[in-house]
């Protein structure tokens, strides 16, 4: 009987250590958005301010009856080279389409100087793709 009620108690404290980690991390600081007027208009980010929290996020909105690869449409970043760590958020929207965002975040933010940074949307096939053509964009970004 007390060998039960030690694993349950086990039990307990491993869902209670573990609960947070399948939490989604929060946003910080402001979305750095790289659609607009980044990539669409073709326009360089405005400068930013150095060692500032911020996210990035953006992916895509499928309609899950027609996307026969839902998982497969991804947003990819990097920062100096680096490709960043994320994770996704999915949400299904009215009317029953889903919204899968990438989330890259930046809780110490970046250096005062320039980074490069390459925004890269793509489909399932891997082709870089966007609402009005192919997406895979790279800026030098000034952060002050």
């Amino acid at each position: 009987m007390r060998r039960i009620g030690l694993i349950a108690a086990f039990a307990v404290c491993i869902g209670l250590i573990a609960a947070p980690a399948n939490a989604a991390p929060e946003l910080v600081g402001f979305q750095l958005n790289l659609l607009a007027p980044g990539c669409l208009t073709g326009a360089d980010p405005a400068s930013q301010p150095a060692d500032t929290e911020f996210h990035v996020a953006h992916g895509f909105g499928l309609d899950p009856g027609t996307e026969t690869a839902v998982g497969h449409w991804k947003f990819d970043l990097w920062v100096d080279g680096v490709k960043q760590h994320r994770y996704v958020e999915i949400a299904v929207l009215p009317g029953g389409n889903m919204s899968r965002r990438y989330v890259s975040s930046f809780p110490d933010g970046l250096s005062a100087g320039v980074h490069e940074i390459r925004a890269v949307w793509t489909d399932p096939d891997g082709v870089s793709v966007g609402p009005f053509g192919p997406l895979d964009c790279t800026w030098d970004v000034a952060f002050n």
